[in-house]
């Protein structure tokens, strides 16, 4: 099991970010190669159809562990009832988490990869869940382009610098090709078991903004889509889930609350494409949300929730909250 591929854009920031220029540019020329093996196993690995778009075998893969996208998949599942001992509901109101059916959903699905010995053509071939993510794709993309630009510094890759640009160009035909929504305007996951689009907007629908893949012309569609669905001024950008849907829940994880790792991107997405008034909204909520409630995991999106106690969700003192929040207010 894997997560959206990251690390190349991280690194890349980091040189950014770093005094010592040349010290961080010898611990990334020790680590670029394990990165490029990442993005090496995706492409020959998750791409069956050859098509430049990586699957994902479980929600945990996608990062949005319960967003109601998935709960198409589950419609279209009968998992056996597990006995285990949640440990989340410990520390963190039952309400705000998964319920205990749909982590029966989520033991599921490893089992059946577990009893594949974790082949991935298997995994492709039998798995209930089998998604194309524009969330981990479109960090696949900003990754590769990333990767591209640190092995032009060295010197000398040119094999896999030309890998990685065959596979970027296939990667974003395909990504605005098969994930976009015309009607909805926006990027949809797309279900391969059960060969369909999951027609739902969610805030990984705007994540393709922050790896550059929509023409101008597109993005300006997929920003009027975010501020007719989820910029209402009676709520802080940007919702995990759409808020006039009817599974939007704004206090349940990926349901609805803001995220401040997804507002981080969307800011720089949105800086890139001309929209700094709307980057600069994306900002200041994340700001007054950590003002109004603190270094939380998550957050309601509610401007007003009615309750005479407003906080966060999740995990306190929260380090991706901290550590983004330090980088929004230094950009």
């Amino acid at each position: 099991m894997t997560q959206p591929p990251v690390t190349a854009f991280v690194l890349q920031d980091m040189l950014r970010i770093v005094d010592d220029k040349e010290d961080m540019l010898n611990f990334i020329k020790g680590q670029i190669d394990k990165v490029y093996d990442n993005h090496v196993y995706f492409y020959e690995n998750r791409n069956p159809q050859n098509e430049g778009l990586v699957y994902i075998y479980h929600n945990w893969e996608s990062g949005t562990d319960n967003s109601p996208v998935w709960d198409d998949i589950w419609d279209t599942m009968n998992p056996p009832e597990y006995t285990f001992e949640r440990k989340d509901t410990t520390h963190v109101d039952a309400s705000q988490r998964p319920s205990k059916r749909e982590y029966d959903h989520y033991l599921y699905i490893i089992d059946v990869a577990k009893q594949n010995n974790y082949d991935d053509a298997k995994i492709a071939e039998l798995s209930p869940f089998l998604v194309q993510d524009p969330l981990f794709n479109a960090m696949l993309i900003k990754s590769n382009k990333a990767l591209m630009e640190l092995y032009e510094l060295f010197g000398g890759n040119e094999d896999k610098i030309a890998y990685l640009r065959k596979n970027q160009e296939r990667s974003i035909t395909a990504f605005n090709q098969k994930l976009w929504d015309t009607e909805l305007g926006a990027y949809v996951h797309y279900d391969m078991r059960n060969d369909k689009p999951i027609r739902h907007v969610s805030s990984s629908s705007f994540s393709p903004l922050f790896a550059g893949i929509p023409s101008k012309e597109r993005a300006e569609v997929l920003v009027n889509t975010m501020m007719d669905r989820f910029g209402g001024d009676d709520k802080y950008l940007c919702a995990s889930f759409d808020p006039t849907d009817n599974r939007f829940n704004p206090k349940k994880y990926w349901r609805g609350p803001v995220w401040i790792n997804m507002n981080w991107m969307l800011y720089r997405g949105l800086k890139e494409y001309g929209y700094k008034e709307i980057a600069a909204r994306v900002k200041n909520d994340s700001i007054e949300l950590v003002e109004r409630d603190g270094f939380f995991e998550y957050f309601d999106c509610r401007k007003d929730t009615g309750e005479e106690i407003r906080k966060g969700y999740g995990g306190d003192n929260f380090s991706w909250t901290a550590a983004l929040l330090i980088d929004l207010l230094k950009g």
